[in-house]
């Protein structure tokens, strides 16, 4: 009974070892696509101290949670439990390549709202987002789906020799500096540099989870002081102007400067204004650079060269959380 916990300790332990070096080698092609591709400086420092750390925390405390059930199962049945082990690290690998290029593709952590769609709706979602560019992505995800399958078939040859202890030690150790340090898996805006280093550095399944089981969301992420002291942030960048209260941070009583009169022609009729919102409409599904086949909004690229537009728009909600643009 104590060879068959060893074995499946040894087994175990090389698979969540195996894990962490699979998603370190995910974390720096990620690091390396935003500094490379979409030209963002992200430091270094966000790589090696915390997106790598918060990874490895959340790997270490998810094996641990089925530690106890795979090693009773481990005695029933050893082999049906080391395929079954990684089965499910390997499925933990595949959601984490899904989450990974649900960031690079739109630029925000995937959240609970997912679920508020149904199967069929989120699959037309992803089919329509398809670009050479995803389609990229998506074959590089693939590459490390399969590099991680062969050294998880590969570890089950492992030999049982002196090194065991060790690789089941150092497990052990690990373990108990994860659990003491459990509380740090996730890092409000405040923790980091900005918004941007905050989508990098934070380990995207703790997010997906916590805003699922404590209906996280990004009003709670900075107390009402820091969201102040932010607010006051934006409002020195515009000195020609008195702002008249934190609480509305874009009223002021500076004299209205109209710089668009130029771009209209005055006529004595009165125009007719049609004012159109439309949440969510990027420029995925819209425009001539769009992501589809076809543009799904053939009459307002038809008006656009009759009017003004604006080809990189950022919501003011965003530039307000945190003082910085996203990317």
């Amino acid at each position: 009974m104590l060879k068959k916990l060893q074995d499946f300790l040894l087994d175990y332990s090389i698979v969540v070892f195996l894990t962490i070096f699979v998603n370190i080698i995910l974390r720096i092609g990620e690091y390396w696509y935003i500094n490379s591709v979409k030209l963002e400086a992200i430091p270094f420092s966000v790589l090696y101290s915390r997106s790598i750390n918060y990874d490895t925390l959340f790997i270490v405390l998810f094996s641990l949670v089925g530690l106890i059930p795979f090693g009773a199962l481990a005695f029933v049945q050893l082999n049906f439990t080391k395929f079954l082990v990684r089965f499910v690290f390997l499925f933990l690998q595949l959601c984490w390549l899904l989450l990974t290029g649900y960031f690079l593709i739109n630029n925000a952590l995937l959240s609970s709202a997912v679920f508020e769609f149904s199967l069929m709706e989120i699959v037309n979602i992803i089919f329509s987002e398809f670009s050479m560019n995803r389609i990229t992505l998506l074959f590089s995800g693939g590459i490390i789906l399969l590099i991680f399958f062969f050294l998880l078939i590969k570890s089950k040859k492992w030999k049982h020799d002196r090194s065991a202890y060790w690789i089941i030690g150092t497990y052990v150790i690990i373990s108990i500096v994860s659990v003491v340090n459990r509380k740090h898996t996730f890092k409000p805006i405040t923790f980091f540099e900005n918004y941007n280093h905050f989508l990098v550095g934070n380990s995207k399944p703790v997010f997906l989870i916590k805003t699922y089981s404590e209906n996280l969301n990004f009003d709670l992420l900075e107390s009402r002081e820091e969201i102040k002291k932010e607010v006051l942030k934006l409002n020195s960048l515009y000195a020609d102007k008195h702002f008249l209260s934190t609480d509305f941070p874009l009223i002021n009583d500076s004299e209205y400067q109209n710089v668009l009169q130029s771009y209209f022609a005055e006529c004595n009729e009165k125009p007719n204004i049609v004012i159109i919102v439309s949440e969510s409409l990027s420029a995925s599904f819209s425009g001539s650079n769009c992501a589809t086949k076809k543009s799904l909004t053939p009459f307002v690229d038809s008006i656009i060269a009759n009017g003004l537009s604006w080809t990189n728009f950022f919501p003011m909600l965003n530039v307000l959380m945190a003082c910085y643009p996203i990317y």
